[in-house]
């Protein structure tokens, strides 16, 4: 019990050092010094204690990409910034394996999502004491110094929240999350990023879909109760969206989309389907090794001045361009392979398995498809944040797999 206490002590410090330190400038060696603990600790129980350690097929796929990449590096456009964004994969996909099989000996994938949850809350508690330190471009970055970043956070909170309004058996807790609810969106409308509204509002219809059979085996007032507080969920939800100062953001796409005239969209929606159509030359271009990894920049910086420094703005896109069609199959099937798990898993979660699998299942599937959705307009193959809960997706698969039924 106690080995279990301080396995849980020093991932929660790391995950915390995440949210509040590794993405401000000069900070992130807080991080990286916090990570050693959970290597040491990795070792000690894998090579001394004879625990042993874990290589799901997820992260066999890892390690196929990471030595694609390298065969991609060969040939890459920049070998410098190819050589620097390979050791920045290398050391994030390492410490989330290490994280992945830390969980997996805990039993408990949410430690990661309620590390963030409460860290991002505290961290948001934190920044809007300084009201123009911690916004780029009038948008709220918080100190992980991207807003779509923030608002990925925000929304891994806010779907932990809701799954604690529903499966938590304390009313304390049930009212603490309610009442970070409207916190949470007021975030992420300040954050004015699309795919955190956008994610708000297909989890909220998700987790009905996931929750409608546990929901009607309650008692009837545990299921009014629940009716009340959904509804009033909905309409918080509505009412922030649609008084964020960012809206327009979102309304501009909808425009675009519905009349099929992109002009009618937003500068910024413009330029990431300008960006998405470059990559896209770029990945027929070069289709078998792709250009290397963070060249899209470098191509983009050499035939448009106005653009220099870009990212492609879809992890998508990115490793299509980076890597070439077939890094994207051997990437993406990390995704796939997680997908036909949850499938798989799911014939159990319906019909046997108790209560708090249940809400475990539906928490990691709605997570998963979330992350997957924010794929298309962010580049996450690279970043820490998004590799943690990747690799806590991936635990969850594998302790939902060891229940008995």
């Amino acid at each position: 019990m106690r080995k279990l206490k301080v396995d849980s002590a020093f991932i929660s410090i790391f995950l915390f050092s995440v949210i509040f330190f590794s993405y401000e400038e000069g900070m992130s060696y807080i991080t990286q010094l916090l990570a050693i603990p959970l290597v040491v600790l990795f070792l000690v129980r894998s090579f001394i204690l004879k625990d042993g350690f874990i290589v799901p097929l997820e992260f066999c796929l890892v390690g196929f990409w990471l030595v694609f990449s390298i065969v991609s590096g060969i040939f890459a456009v920049d070998f410098n910034v190819f050589f620097n964004q390979f050791l920045t994969c290398l050391q994030v996909m390492g410490i989330a394996f290490v994280l992945f099989n830390l969980l997996v000996w805990l039993k408990s994938s949410t430690l990661v999502w309620s590390n963030i949850f409460f860290s991002t809350l505290i961290m948001s508690v934190f920044v809007l004491q300084y009201p123009t330190r911690y916004y780029i471009h009038d948008r709220l970055a918080g100190r992980l110094e991207n807003a779509n970043l923030y608002a990925l956070a925000l929304v891994i909170a806010y779907v932990y929240a809701l799954n604690r309004i529903i499966g938590s058996r304390s009313v304390a807790m049930k009212l603490f999350c309610l009442s970070s609810i409207p916190f949470i969106l007021y975030l992420i409308g300040e954050a004015g990023s699309r795919k955190g509204i956008i994610a708000v509002v297909c989890f909220g219809i998700l987790t009905m879909i996931l929750h409608y059979r546990y929901i009607f085996e309650k008692p009837i007032i545990v299921r009014l109760s629940i009716a009340v507080a959904l509804i009033v969920l909905v309409v918080i939800s509505s009412y922030y969206i649609y008084q964020s100062k960012h809206i327009q953001r979102l309304e501009g796409v909808y425009i675009a989309l519905k009349s099929g005239n992109i002009s009618k969209a937003d500068q910024s929606f413009k330029h990431r389907l300008q960006l998405y159509d470059y990559g896209w030359k770029m990945a027929v271009k070069h289709p078998v090794l792709g250009m290397g990894l963070n060249n899209f920049r470098v191509v983009l910086a050499k035939n448009s001045n106005s653009s220099k420094g870009v990212y492609s703005h879809s992890n998508m896109i990115e490793l299509l361009a980076s890597t070439g069609f077939i890094g994207f199959a051997i990437y993406y099937s990390i995704y796939g392979s997680i997908f036909v798990k949850l499938i798989k898993l799911r014939r159990k979660y319906w019909k046997l398995w108790e209560d708090e699998n249940k809400e475990l299942y539906i928490t990691t599937f709605a997570l998963f498809i979330i992350f997957g959705l924010y794929d298309f307009a962010m580049v996450s193959y690279q970043g820490k944040l998004s590799w943690i809960i990747l690799s806590s997706i991936i635990a969850s698969t594998a302790i939902l797999a060891e229940q008995n039924p």
